[in-house]
């Protein structure tokens, strides 16, 4: 009822937010989402305090006492009450800053700037607002007819406080163990809740990793990517999209990925037969549904919203399995991926234990090429510039020098047959056909051999179905590594897996942390274990 009181306590705002960018300053703090975050929270807790220092002197000015002196006694008379509220309440935050790993690193500035600000809010509650006060503040009845409605409308809710505040004290017994059902009831919601790192956003894009049967060429791949564009050139919600084949370190001819971007949510048109704009994770959805029926293609959406506490590929669930015989790592691996995409828990489940490549193997018969004349060197010479090709010279045009190449047409090198139809030269001069010193096999090998801190590791990644929790899922993944791995094998954790695990624990630390040390700080002040 008074726009002077509404005045003085809007004033303490600026002066404990702005205030706190001289300290943000010397901590070489910036100004970015946590440190924002923490002064937009601060804003409903700043001014707590000079509310509080105001109550008490409008309390002494409706007594009839002077106005600079009411300003000095009610300041002095709530100093305890304000500071144990002040302190109570860094404790909470502060100790979000002593949070470790990534997301600990990420808290730490918005921990340190709520505190600040808090602290700043009672330095500024007992200096400037008692002055304020002191100076302008009138105090008197609400003469307006809302004014009244108001005031009556507080005295009836006081009385009815009251009222049952009196019912409250006379059955304490009853009140308390009422509190102490709901409390041990709240506490079974716990597992119910989906527990992530980070929510899923619509930001109005996603990737699309598209891949071919191993040992795929880049023509084949290409023809398999055109028919994705098509269908991401088809849907109404894109706006455009980035593809590239190959991988961006080259040479992965069978992969693919698709840049997608789309409408904002509200510009989204209905298609039919949906009734309704489709969100992101609907339209992720869609792309995975549609894309998997392309023949020989293996689609798996990401998440791009997700990937910003990872260093890995961004999946929530992101993990190595690792142990020391090559072989068996492998069929390990294979039997968690077929286990994996096998729960309702789990989509996109992907690994980079990549088998079928084909290999052509050539070993010499060093008995026959001794009696033949041929050198190893020459058939190894012979193969690698005919098959892979060698530099014969350079030239120069526009300023750039060129290699020149020289090796058979594809025609003549691209089956393992190709290999035994050629010649070599041995010691006479004479030309001996290399079937006749070699024997030539072919079999599937692997695309790459992983480590990992010296160990070999084959790194597997899902997204978590609609509607699940990553908690659950990465549940399911620990009880499918102990029914899978022998002794000696372990899988670990990485990425936003193990971000997740990190930020859990450090929670709980922080939540526990807090609570022990606003009892303390309480207990201290109080000067009693029991009022805390």
């Amino acid at each position: 009822g008074s726009w002077s009181a509404t005045l003085n306590i809007l004033l303490a705002i600026p002066t404990s937010i702005v205030g706190s960018f001289i300290c943000l300053y010397f901590l070489g703090f910036t100004l970015n989402t946590f440190t924002l975050l923490g002064l937009s929270l601060a804003i409903g807790i700043v001014v707590d305090d000079a509310i509080m220092v105001l109550e008490n002197i409008v309390r002494h000015r409706e007594e009839g006492v002077e106005q600079v002196e009411a300003a000095r006694r009610g300041a002095r008379q709530i100093t305890f009450a304000a500071l144990a509220s002040t302190l109570a309440i860094i404790a909470i935050f502060l100790p979000v800053a002593f949070m470790s790993g990534l997301i600990g690193r990420f808290f730490f500035e918005f921990g340190v700037t709520i505190s600040i600000a808090v602290a700043l809010s009672l330095l500024e509650a007992l200096t400037l607002a008692p002055m304020r006060c002191a100076q302008f503040l009138n105090i008197g009845p609400r003469r307006t007819r809302f004014g009244k409605l108001v005031e009556a409308a507080f005295r009836s809710l006081a009385g009815r406080y009251r009222t049952a505040l009196t019912w409250a004290l006379r059955r304490r017994f009853v009140v308390m163990m009422i509190a102490l059902v709901l409390f041990v009831a709240s506490l079974g919601f716990v597992p119910l809740l989906r527990k992530e790192t980070v929510p899923p956003q619509d930001q109005s894009m996603f990737l699309v990793r598209i891949q071919t049967p191993v040992g795929s060429s880049i023509e084949f791949t290409d023809e398999k990517f055109k028919r994705a564009e098509a269908f991401a050139m088809g849907r109404p919600e894109v706006t455009r999209y980035f593809g590239a084949i190959g991988g961006f370190g080259g040479g992965e001819v069978n992969t693919g990925v698709l840049f997608l971007t789309f409408k904002p949510p509200r510009e989204r048109p209905v298609v039919s037969p949906g009734k309704h704009p489709l969100s992101q994770r609907e339209l992720m959805a869609l792309f995975r549904a549609e894309l998997n029926r392309i023949p020989d293609v293996k689609a798996s959406v990401q998440d791009l919203s997700l990937g910003g506490f990872s260093a890995q590929r961004g999946y929530p669930i992101e993990f190595s399995v690792r142990g020391p015989e090559w072989e068996r790592l492998g069929e390990i691996a294979q039997e968690m991926e077929r286990r994996m995409a096998a729960s309702p828990l789990m989509v996109d489940v992907d690994t980079d234990y990549l088998t079928g490549v084909p290999e052509i193997r050539v070993y010499p018969d060093r008995r026959q090429a001794a009696l033949r004349g041929v050198s190893i060197e020459t058939i190894g010479r012979t193969i690698n510039a005919l098959i892979g090709g060698e530099r014969v010279a350079k030239y120069t045009r526009g300023g750039r020098r060129y290699d020149v190449r020289v090796r058979l047409v594809p025609t003549q090198r691209t089956r393992a047959q190709d290999i035994e139809r050629l010649w070599v030269w041995n010691h006479h001069g004479e030309l001996v056909q290399i079937k006749d010193v070699v024997t030539i096999t072919q079999q599937p090998s692997l695309l790459t051999i992983t480590r990992k801190n010296r160990e070999r590791a084959i790194s597997l990644f899902a997204n978590i179905a609609p509607n699940q929790s990553q908690a659950a899922a990465l549940e399911a993944v620990e009880r499918i590594a102990r029914e899978v791995m022998p002794d000696g094998y372990r899988i670990v954790f990485g990425g936003s897996t193990q971000t997740f695990h990190e930020a859990i624990h450090n929670l709980f630390f922080a939540l526990g942390l807090g609570v022990l040390i606003g009892y303390m700080v309480l207990a201290a002040q109080y000067n009693s274990y029991l009022h805390p």
